[in-house]
Order: structure tokens, then sequence, then C-alpha cells
């Protein structure tokens, strides 16, 4: 705590007038604009008076008046800065022709405030300013406040015009109020000081000067917040390896690994600019955003690729290709779709080929586009395309519900066949290209009885 007898002033405030405007708060406005005098206006004479004694607050700045003896105040200026210490001032009163000044003694030197007694909890103090040192001396500041005092200005011999005071107005509140105050805003500037925390060394010195402090945890909240790149997170993680923030940090350099691996990958498949090389991208990228972009590349790719094309890879002995290229314009192609032909040459090739797995994704699809609003008709096809597949995959009892799904409706082309008679017309089909089904005569009386 230190101890000055500095100015009264700083005492009550809460509104500074345009006259001090820029002055943070009474104190600096005593040391830097108070008038000093090596004499003080009177001696201790005055008794102390209980209306000045309280708490008061200025620019949220608070200070506590108290008495200290009969004659004299105990004025407490509370820090609001963290590195800052309370300050404590003697002052007594004088009175000049029925105006009140305050003596507040500042080592040596003594300030002048003219204060009016508080109403309705304010108060308004004037600070006796330097301007006015050209015209008076110690000796003589007593006689020249007696007649010049009154005014807010003085004029000078040379006709100009200078300012007497400095006002302030400031609000009288409880010792206790004002104490919570200064606890107040010290916490919010200790909250901000840790929640700005910006180095590491910054962080030892916050560590040294509050251990076991909660609000340490901001401060590596701000570390962290900080990081960018992945040495910024593994800095992070060797300093707080224990702390649980240790975990985002790990999770960030698992996302940011994830994006560097995906825009690498994503560079890389644009350069070759095929669908494989989309989809293998695809099936591992973990970017949303990566995914959806690759797979509006493809879409154009899709659109070039023809019926023929997709028979000419299959005559040409690119089989896995040709059936590849159907699910591809299945996955991409939309409502253009033509579902009957693209569902027929599925079932025959995976038919023909004979592979199980091969088979179980082509059903896939079948359900794929049966969700896609096909018309009677192309509905009506896949359900046969779904009971042969079943079948090859020794399915019998999903084979038949499929087949007997749609059992008495009837195709609405220009043949009208009913489903059954295209059952029996896919089947003679199938026989002539010597695909063999298993059990195929049982499960071929059973679907005849359908």
């Amino acid at each position: 705590m230190r101890k000055f007898i500095l100015p009264v002033i700083m005492l009550l405030g809460i509104i500074l007038t345009t006259s001090c405007k820029g002055v943070k708060d009474l104190l600096e406005a005593i040391e830097k604009y108070g008038y000093k005098s090596t004499m003080p206006l009177g001696d201790k004479k005055i008794p102390v008076e209980q209306q000045l004694l309280g708490g008061f607050v200025y620019n949220a700045m608070p200070l506590v008046i108290s008495k200290k003896d009969e004659f004299t105040y105990l004025i407490t200026f509370l820090s609001t800065e963290l590195e800052g210490s309370n300050t404590e001032i003697e002052a007594w009163m004088t009175e000049l022709d029925n105006s009140r000044y305050l003596n507040l003694e500042i080592g040596d030197l003594y300030s002048f405030l003219k204060i009016k007694p508080v109403y309705n909890n304010e108060c308004e103090i004037r600070l006796l300013r330097s301007t006015i040192e050209p015209y008076v001396t110690p000796a003589t500041l007593k006689s020249w406040l007696l007649k010049h005092g009154k005014e807010d200005q003085y004029i000078t011999a040379d006709s100009s015009t200078i300012d007497i005071f400095y006002s302030f107005n400031f609000d009288k509140i409880s010792p206790e109020r004002a104490y919570l105050i200064q606890a107040e805003t010290l916490q919010d500037k200790k909250i901000t000081l840790f929640g700005s925390c910006s180095s590491y060394l910054q962080y030892d010195n916050l560590a040294k000067k509050y251990p076991g402090d909660a609000l340490l945890a901001s401060a590596r909240e701000s570390l962290l917040k900080k990081c960018e790149s992945l040495e910024d997170f593994k800095t992070f993680i060797k300093y707080f390896p224990d702390d649980i923030l240790a975990e985002k940090a790990k999770m960030r350099i698992g996302e940011i690994t994830t994006f560097i691996a995906d825009s690498t990958n994503y560079a890389a498949a644009k350069n070759s600019n095929t669908i494989e090389a989309y989809q293998i991208f695809i099936a591992d990228c973990k970017i949303k955003a990566y995914k959806d972009s690759a797979q509006r590349r493809i879409i154009p790719l899709v659109q070039k690729i023809t019926r023929d094309d997709i028979e000419w890879r299959w005559t040409g002995g690119k089989r896995n290709e040709a059936v590849q290229y159907i699910l591809y314009k299945i996955d991409y192609a939309g409502d253009s779709l033509d579902k009957g032909w693209y569902s027929k040459h599925l079932t025959l090739y995976n038919l023909k080929m004979a592979q199980a797995a091969s088979a179980e994704a082509a059903v896939q699809y079948i359900d794929k586009m049966a969700s896609q609003a096909p018309v009677h008709d192309e509905l009506l096809n896949l359900y046969i395309c779904k009971g042969f597949l079943y079948w090859s995959m020794g399915s019998f009892d999903l084979s038949l519900e499929a087949f007997k799904a749609k059992i008495g409706e009837h195709f609405n082309d220009n043949n009208k066949d009913t489903y059954r008679k295209a059952i029996r017309l896919r089947y003679k089909e199938y026989q002539k290209e010597k695909i063999v089904f298993p059990d195929e005569k049982k499960m071929w009386r059973k679907i005849k009885k359908l």
C-alpha cells in the first residue's frame, strides 16, 4: 500500500465534465494538471464531516474515504491495475468565503480541491489547475482564490482567458461496494490477461505468478486457439501432454493430416480425370466437400458412356469393366436412365459371369433403380431381373417372392403381355444364352405354378 497525501479529488467520481476530457482518473489529473503549492491553504481546524465518508467512484475508479482523526481524512485509492497497489492519502478541509477546499498533501507539496457537499449521492469536485501558476505564489494563493475562486475562468492582464478548475462529478457508494468494484475490475482484467495468453513464455510467467489458478485453463485454451500448423499443435501437446486440451490438439492434427492427404489425393484424381480415379478417391476420402466435388466431376464423364461402349467392352472380354460402366450409369445418370435396357443387361451379364458377389451387387442396384420412381413397365421388369438374380445365387425363397410380387399384372406396352408370360419369355432367352440356374427343373416348376 502506497502512502501519499494526494488530493481528495479522485475521491468521489463517476462523470467527467468536458473540461477534463481524456483524463482517465482523478489521480492522473492531480499529478499532471493540478496546481502544486509549498503551503496549504490553512491549518487543520474543520472537523471531519460524516457526509464525506464512505465509498466513491469516478470512471469506474473506486476509492474509500475514512476518518483518520478529528480533522484528517484518509483517502484510500483502490487500484484497478493488476500490477498496482492501493494508495493512501491524507487531506483536510479549509473554508474561504463560504467555499470549501480540501488540502491534499503530496510529499512536500499540496494540491487543492474545491468541493460541493454531497447531494443525492453525488458530489462535484473541482481541481485547481496548474494554469494559474504564472499569476500566484504560495503566499498569495489564498487571497487570489478569495478574489477569483468563485469563477470558472480568469482574465489575465493581456485579456487572455485561462481555465481555473478541472471539474469532476462523483457517485457516492458504500465502502463495501467500492471494494467490490475493485475486485470485479481486477477479476475482469485478470480474465482478459489469461484469455489473451499468446506465448508459452507468457504462460510460464502467469503460472509462476498465479500458481494453481483456475484461469490458467483459459490461458491454455488461448494458446490452443492460436495453433494453426501441425507443428503448432505438436508443440502444444509437448508442452501440455497431460492436459485435456491435448486430446483436442491431437484431433486437430488428425483433421489437418486428413485435409492434407485428401487435398493431395484429390489433385491426383483431377489430374487423371477418370471415373475410376475419382471412385478410388471417394472411397478413401474423409472430407465431404471433396467427395461432393469429385462426384460432380464424375457426372459429365458418365454422361459420355454409351450403350455401345458397354457392349464393346463386354464383347471385347472386358466383362467386369462393362458391368462397372452399367453401375456408373445407374449411380449418376439420374432420371434420364433407360432402366429397362440397363437392368436387363446388368442381369444378363451377371448371370453369364456367375459370380455371387457381383450378383449381390446387381440386386442392390436393381433395388436402387426401383427406388427412383420407375414407370409401371420398368418396375415389372425390375422385379423379373431381381427374381432371376436371386435364383442364380441359390436364394430360392427370395426369387419366388420377387416373381410372385407382380403376378396378375400386365405390361402397358403394345404387346400387353402378362407379367407371368414375361417371366417365361425371359427364361427362354436365358436358355438360349446357355445360362444354367441351380436346381433348375425343380425351381422352374415352382415358378410356373405362381
